[in-house]
């Protein structure tokens, strides 16, 4: 504590996690805009592309809670579901994985390659991976695989 009285007169928090706080101090009005970040989540700083074709582009996100984070840009004009066969951070390979996400038609959805065996990794290097992209309209599948990507 500063030792100040400051009259707090509004918080909100936009969809990109920037929290405006809005206070008064001495009769004059401050703004203070501070992005919020989960620190039990490792971001990359930039989209790394891991794969890409015609149909997808598959970026890496991060290691969350649930996993590890894919953003996945479906380029195609019908549904697609995602699905892992296996995946390794920093040479590191697990095939102890849940995933089945779908992504919409000409849209950027995220999809997490649910395991815990990565809760520990704070420093990400390389990805690497085989997922199953599915048309199940179709029944059409194949394996995008990347083999240690590095992102940072």
């Amino acid at each position: 504590s500063l030792g100040m009285d400051i009259l707090v007169k509004k918080v909100s928090t936009d969809i990109d996690n920037i929290t405006t706080i809005t206070a008064t101090y001495n009769k004059k009005k401050y703004t203070c805009k501070v992005t919020v970040v989960d620190s039990n989540k490792e971001e990359v700083e930039e989209d790394v592309v891991l794969y890409e074709d015609d149909n997808v582009k598959i970026y890496f996100k991060g290691i969350g809670e649930k996993g590890v984070e894919f953003w996945i840009e479906n380029l195609t004009d019908i549904n697609i579901t995602i699905q892992a066969d296996s995946v390794s951070i920093n040479g590191i390979s697990t095939n102890d994985i849940m995933m089945s996400d779908d992504v919409a038609p000409k849209s950027k959805g995220k999809v997490v390659a649910r395991c815990s065996d990565f809760s520990d990794v704070k420093n990400v290097r390389t990805v690497g991976g085989q997922l199953r992209i599915i048309d199940f309209a179709s029944w059409e599948t194949y394996d995008a695989t990347f083999v240690n990507i590095k992102v940072n």
